[in-house]
């Protein structure tokens, strides 16, 4: 995957993140109770957070510019993202495939936020 390639695919995450976050407060604002007052709250800063991260990024290398606790969020949101990701079954070959595909793609970027000089 070239940068350019892997910089749409970020920023494609991101948003699909913020989509979710979005999907999901809705959810909780229609069924307000003390348990999803709390999901809709830390949805609502969640949301804040990410959409100005969108706003001031254009790939994985602005990032650099952000604070440590900026870089901590979005890895966070791709970690917890790739945990709940799901494969489509193998019966469905071609969103299987791509599933895959895109999984993989997730785990590179995953691995840009990992500090491998601790490992040599």
């Amino acid at each position: 995957m070239t940068d350019s390639e892997q910089d749409e695919f970020f920023i494609k995450i991101l948003k699909d993140i913020l989509t979710e976050l979005k999907e999901s407060s809705e959810h909780c604002k229609k069924y307000i109770d003390e348990e999803n007052k709390e999901i809709y709250e830390e949805n609502l800063e969640n949301i804040e957070v990410l959409e100005d991260i969108i706003k001031n990024i254009s790939g994985i290398d602005d990032l650099a510019e952000m604070d440590e606790d900026t870089i901590t969020a979005v890895y966070e949101f791709l970690a917890e993202y790739a945990g709940n990701f799901v494969i489509a079954p193998e019966s469905n070959k071609t969103q299987h495939k791509k599933d895959k595909e895109d999984y993989s793609k997730l785990e590179e970027i995953l691995y840009l936020f990992l500090d491998t000089e601790d490992e040599e």
